[in-house]
């Protein structure tokens, strides 16, 4: 829809006070008035006015007055849903402030001010407040005329309007009514202006109960089933999926192998029967681990163990006792005799155990350099990770961890807790 307009008015107006002698009425014209305004949308907008007047009393001189203003604009046709009634005709209510001066030329002649300057420090300046109403009838779509009144009230007056009395109370002290007749213009590209066009509220009492009834049959024929897969009729793209198959949301049909309900292209085991919230995969065991990454699939365990039970105690046992005898030599990677039957140990625990890798972590104890500690308990690390390898233990199964001096599990004041320090510790893991 359009929303600018100008506009312009011609008219009348009846003052009431502060005046002493006899004006002229509504009905005698002795103003004209140009605005614009714009509409935010079919109910609301703003406008900008500029009016000039002639104040024609009797038995005084005659009194200049001009008015520039904004107002708020509210289109009481659309909100009282005229289009119910009638096309043409409209309503419109508007609100507003600005300033306005008046002067009267023989008073300043007298006084020795230009008389063809209203503007001038001498004038009576003052506030001014508008309400009015503004019926309308449309002539087409870009032409409509009007008929406006408007109430207006001032604040700060000075003189009456006939120019006689000098006020001493300027409050709000003056006020007349205008009454005019206008003509606006709408432009834009839209086929129609903000003012015509009316607000939709859906389906009205045009239609029939026939016409609802038909709607609601073609809408419960759109949500019909026909082929039981899920989805109505008017989305679904394959319309005679056979009873039972899995479909996407346009109903296609998604190949399923092992008919777990999990499409394959989800299906973590397309070949196996499983669960849904296993990716579609068993659960042997039921220790809600999936088949596929468990490590113990026939033995239930912890998800923190990927599916294995806790280390039972014999092999942290045995871990507990790498701690105290597995070491080496001073200053060397070299494993001491009491280090091998503990090695072994560990080894005989991972061949019974596949499901458990382990981290070899080095450490030294305080002598030398932090940097020397770094590289040699990496050393000892690895060289406890090579013994292993050695002995037939998967590469992939062991990890190396260096610590230097940072973990002492003795004193590094005495050469018994140094022997001590100097030693490598094993950690069991799942992976």
């Amino acid at each position: 829809m359009n929303k600018w307009s100008i506009g312009m008015n011609f008219g009348g107006h009846d003052l009431h006070d502060p005046i002493d002698t006899r004006v002229v009425k509504l009905y005698q014209p002795n103003f004209i008035q140009l605005n614009g305004r714009y509409m935010a949308n079919n109910r609301f907008g703003a406008q900008v006015s500029g009016s000039f007047h002639y104040f024609n009393t009797e038995g005084s001189p005659n009194v200049l007055y001009t008015n520039l203003s904004i107002s708020g604009v509210a289109n009481l046709g659309d909100i009282f849903r005229f289009t119910t009634w009638t096309k043409s005709f409209g309503l419109l209510a508007h609100a507003g402030m600005g300033m306005s001066n008046m002067w009267q030329k023989d008073y300043y002649q007298d006084l020795g001010i230009e008389p063809d300057n209203p503007l001038h420090n001498g004038a009576d300046d003052m506030v001014s407040f508008s309400l009015g109403v503004t019926p309308q009838y449309k002539i087409n779509d870009k032409f409509s005329v009007n008929l406006d009144l408007t109430f207006i009230q001032h604040h700060l007056q000075s003189r009456s309007f006939d120019w006689e009395t000098k006020l001493t109370d300027r409050s709000f002290n003056g006020s007349f009514m205008k009454l005019s007749v206008g003509i606006s213009y709408y432009f834009g590209d839209k086929s129609r202006h903000a003012d015509w066009t009316p607000t939709e509220y859906g389906p009205t009492g045009e239609l029939t109960n026939e016409m609802y009834d038909s709607r609601i049959l073609n809408l419960e024929k759109k949500l019909m089933d026909d082929d039981g897969d899920g989805v109505p009729n008017y989305i679904d793209e394959e319309k005679d999926t056979a009873k039972g198959s899995l479909v996407d949301s346009k109903g296609r049909a998604l190949a399923d192998m092992d008919g777990d309900g999990v499409a394959d292209a989800y299906d973590k085991c397309p070949e196996q029967p499983g669960l849904w919230s296993m990716d579609g995969c068993p659960d042997t065991d039921g220790d809600n681990v999936g088949d596929h990454i468990d490590l113990c699939p026939e033995q239930r365990g912890l998800s923190i163990n990927k599916g294995c039970p806790e280390i039972d105690e014999k092999s942290q046992e045995i871990i507990n006792e790498s701690i105290k005898n597995i070491q080496f030599e001073k200053d060397n990677d070299k494993l001491t005799e009491t280090s091998f039957p503990i090695l072994d140990q560990v080894r005989q625990l991972m061949i019974l155990h596949p499901e458990y890798s382990i981290i070899v972590e080095g450490h030294t104890c305080s002598d030398g350099t932090e940097e020397h500690n770094a590289e040699l308990s990496e050393d000892r690390a690895n060289k406890v990770k090579m013994y292993l390898v050695a002995k037939g233990i998967d590469d992939h199964r062991l990890e190396t961890k260096s610590y230097g001096p940072s973990r002492p599990v003795a004193s590094n004041e005495t050469e018994e807790g140094k022997a001590l320090n100097r030693r490598t510790e094993f950690k069991i893991i799942f992976k």
